[in-house]
């Protein structure tokens, strides 16, 4: 390639690039986050030409507080539109500090989703994380008074995208003591079909299911200490073919 040629679609590049970012925008201030939140963003975008519709393309982030006299609540989102589509690595954070429940525990930590997209599509690794503490609050004639905290079993779930469908291995965690099984791993298949052998598994039971393109080929409930067979099912083998 001559140097004149190299030169001009350099120089092309550069006028394509410089133009497009002299049209980008900032917008910093309240935003909706589609939900109850109302919170704060900053983001880039600029204008279509044809639908005069704003374009967000660039970093995004959002943020939003919820407090009282004793509990607060954040929300955090970050990540990278590519003309007004999720594109690479978005983090989302919800923050508790001293948060009610449903039973009489406050939490403390995080929530934290890990996602990966691609021109607005679930494209590769996600993570989810539930990490958190908790402590009650008492009542005395003096008022009330916070118990020491303790740990609430953490929660886990890994599963990979491929534009859009969800494929490969897929773990959950969660050690919870009313959930019949503390921790699950499979896999789907291209198409987003369970496939092969999952395995669900408790303190007392184990649970051995095989599927074969989204289709139920065996059941297997086993007690651990024992190794003795509960429960038992295995479809014909014309169901399989």
């Amino acid at each position: 390639m001559s140097s004149r040629v190299i030169y001009w679609s350099m120089a092309l590049i550069f006028i394509c690039t410089s133009s497009f970012g002299q049209n980008l925008k900032t917008y910093k201030g309240e935003y909706d986050d589609g939900t109850a939140n109302k919170g704060n963003a900053t983001y880039t975008y600029y204008e279509d030409k044809t639908t005069q519709e704003y374009i967000k393309h660039g970093a995004f982030k959002f943020s939003y507080i919820d407090r009282d006299e004793i509990s607060s609540q954040k929300v955090s989102i970050s990540g990278n539109y590519k003309h007004n589509k999720r594109d690479g690595i978005w983090i989302f954070v919800i923050t508790y500090t001293d948060c009610p429940t449903n039973g009489d525990t406050f939490i403390t930590g995080t929530k934290t989703l890990t996602a990966t997209y691609s021109n607005g599509k679930p494209n590769g690794a996600w993570l989810y994380k539930y990490n958190v503490k908790g402590r009650e609050k008492r009542y005395s004639l003096n008022g009330y008074y916070w118990t020491s905290f303790q740990p609430i079993a953490p929660e886990l779930v890994s599963a990979t995208y491929r534009d859009g469908v969800i494929t490969g291995a897929v773990k959950f965690v969660n050690n919870l003591p009313y959930s019949d099984y503390n921790s699950i791993a499979g896999q789907f298949d291209q198409n987003g079909l369970m496939s092969g052998t999952w395995l669900y598994k408790s303190p007392e039971y184990e649970k051995t299911i095989d599927y074969k393109s989204g289709v139920l080929v065996r059941y297997i409930i086993r007690e651990i200490s024992s190794g003795k067979i509960t429960m038992k099912e295995v479809d014909d083998a014309e169901m399989t073919q």
